[in-house]
């Protein structure tokens, strides 16, 4: 005659709850990870297209600049000196405001002719918010 096993193994209710709240910490664990890493991550983000925009801004200055600019009394260009902006743009709904300041590298002076042969510089400052 055969003994039928009447017990089966399984799962208790108490270990299924302890399984389901180490669960539960980990997952919650990793979720909070990844919101605290998150805005960092979108600060550099809007960093970095600050630079971008800076960039675009300094290289289309310096289309406006050639060699037939300077003569022996100056810089006779279109870009003058001083401080100038703010000039705006938006990307992905963040406005970025820029503001540059041209002076002569030779004594920094923002107004009045540039010496002849002397270097122009450009400071520029870009303003964005933090990232929320």
């Amino acid at each position: 005659m055969r003994k039928i096993n009447l017990t089966k193994t399984a799962f208790t209710l108490l270990e299924v709850l302890l399984a389901s709240i180490i669960f539960m910490i980990s997952v919650l664990g990793v979720f909070a990870t990844l919101s605290a890493v998150r805005q960092p991550v979108l600060q550099k983000e809007r960093a970095l297209t600050a630079a971008v925009f800076t960039q675009q801004l300094l290289e289309g200055l310096r289309s406006q600049v050639s060699a037939s600019n300077f003569t022996a009394n100056g810089y006779n260009g279109s870009l003058s000196l001083g401080s100038h902006g703010p000039v705006s743009q938006n990307q992905d709904g963040v406005q970025y405001n820029m503001t540059y300041v041209v002076s002569c590298a030779a004594n920094g002076s923002t107004s009045g002719p540039c010496p002849a042969d002397t270097a122009m510089t450009v400071n520029a400052t870009v303003a964005f918010p933090d990232a929320t």
